[in-house]
């Protein structure tokens, strides 16, 4: 019950999925639906239940291996999703929220990861403290 929470999409995404689900429907056609309840799943397996973790492990793992990205679980996209995030500037809170977690702490110790080579937060107000402008270093 915790984990039900509505997630925002951006339209393109909802067209992508829209469309996926339609194509799985097509292919259902003709073939007995596994509970009328299930009717709302977008992915589900070719007999319309939801898709088993191990089962959506292994595709995770066959179609990243095939794209020559070595070892990939739905954990690591979760983690990669979640670092992409951080680094376009959503806060930790809003992270927090989206994966389904009480606080910040979680994200803070696992799912954050630095993607960018360098620190920079400081760079501009030190440049102020001490007088200086990114004009005046490069000189």
């Amino acid at each position: 019950k915790g984990s039900v929470r509505s997630i925002g999409l951006a339209a393109p995404m909802v067209d992508i999925l829209r469309s996926h689900r339609h194509k799985h429907d097509d292919f259902r056609v003709g073939k007995p639906r596994a509970t009328e309840a299930l009717v709302d799943f977008v992915f589900t397996s070719r007999s319309g239940h939801p898709i088993d973790p191990a089962n959506l492990r292994s595709l995770c793992r066959a179609v990243a291996s095939g794209a020559g990205l070595g070892h990939l679980s739905p954990y690591d996209l979760r983690h990669s999703a979640t670092s992409l995030l951080s680094e376009a500037g959503v806060r930790n809170e809003e992270l927090a929220d989206l994966l389904g977690h009480v606080d910040t702490r979680m994200v803070e110790r696992h799912y954050r990861h630095r993607l960018s080579e360098s620190v920079t937060v400081a760079v501009g107000p030190m440049g102020k403290l001490l007088g200086t402008t990114d004009d005046e270093r490069d000189k």
